[in-house]
């Protein structure tokens, strides 16, 4: 099978756009995209146009420096939030102004991001002649992700442990009671040392779940990592939940199937390598640990399908299994 040809293209990534543009004007009939662009152009001083990955929730312009983000009240973004989350990973995150509420949305001023979104650029970087572009990006995800570790060991948050705990051992035993026998097995294991993420030495950290192909902007000319995007559902909670992002990066959703690039083993190794080189993480105990966190993740983001446990033939169900049977070295 061609990889390539099961990723969606240009044209109909601006197709979806449209789509999510047009429904959200629905849903908000007292504004119109001429009103949106004119508020937006007064705001930042030039012009706007929109932006190629749009939400479900939001409509976003773009000028030359600058993002406008009308936002449905119902979905607000949380601008200290996003402020913890610069704290955390740097420059890779954009800076998150309100500006005012406009009709029933919310408004949002925020850095331009550079790049494109990674569903943009996925096809450029899964050709065979951009292995070496794509492994720039696996590695660029890896110090995003040790970002997080570093700062979580550096400077602990102040949380509700017991909390946290038990919030986690909801969600899997929701999923337990519903999940297909064959997964049951490998969750049994995930809940039973569980506890090991909440131990004295694991940080808890700034978790952005959503690391999807839309979230991540990309320099397709290299492959860095230009940006992280969407922070509105970010969580506290145990470092490594963020891993599935990973996987975004090394394979596609098809059909009938999730399918990883030949190179993926390579690539998946190159990350563990810069993973622990930046973090060094020597300990096998610890290093179990962030592996069963990368486990939890996966059910956690994929065991769910719109906040129910994940049936047959779900396409969460299908990513979670290919993802759970990828067995990363510790």
């Amino acid at each position: 099978m061609d990889i390539l040809q099961q990723i969606p293209t240009r044209d109909s990534l601006l197709l979806l756009s449209k789509h999510q543009i047009r429904q959200f004007f629905v849903k908000h009939p007292q504004l119109a995209v001429s009103v949106c662009h004119k508020y937006a152009a007064a705001l930042i001083g030039e012009e706007v146009a929109p932006t190629i990955a749009q939400g479900e929730t939001s409509y976003t312009v773009k000028g030359k420096t600058k993002v406008v983000q009308f936002r449905d009240v119902r979905s607000p973004l949380d601008v200290r939030l996003v402020a913890e989350a610069q704290k955390t990973y740097g420059r890779l995150v954009p800076s998150c102004k309100r500006i005012d509420r406009v009709c029933d949305v919310e408004v949002y001023l925020m850095d331009a991001v550079p790049g494109d979104p990674f569903s943009v650029v996925q096809r450029d970087l899964f050709a065979p002649d951009k292995t070496s572009h794509l492994a720039v990006t696996v590695q660029h995800f890896a110090e995003f992700m040790a970002s997080a570790w570093l700062d979580g060991m550096n400077a602990p948050r102040q949380c509700d442990i017991a909390k946290l705990r038990e919030g986690h051992q909801e969600r899997l035993a929701k999923l337990a009671r519903a999940l297909p026998q064959r997964l049951q097995a490998e969750l049994r294991q995930v809940c039973d040392r569980l506890a090991d993420l909440f131990a004295p030495d694991y940080p808890q950290v700034l978790n952005h779940i959503e690391l999807m192909e839309m979230n991540m902007h990309v320099d397709a000319r290299n492959g860095e990592i230009c940006g992280v995007v969407d922070w509105a559902g970010a969580t506290t909670g145990p470092f490594g939940l963020s891993f599935c992002g990973l996987e975004t990066l090394l394979g596609v959703l098809t059909a009938d199937n999730f399918i990883f690039l030949p190179q993926e083993t390579r690539l998946r190794a190159l990350f563990w390598q810069r993973f622990y080189t930046i973090t060094c993480i020597t300990s096998t105990r610890q290093r179990g640990a962030v592996h069963l966190a990368r486990r939890v993740g996966l059910f956690e983001m994929y065991g769910f399908n719109s906040g129910d446990p994940a049936r047959e033939g779900d396409f969460s169900l299908i990513i979670l299994e290919a993802t759970l049977a990828v067995q990363s070295p510790i």
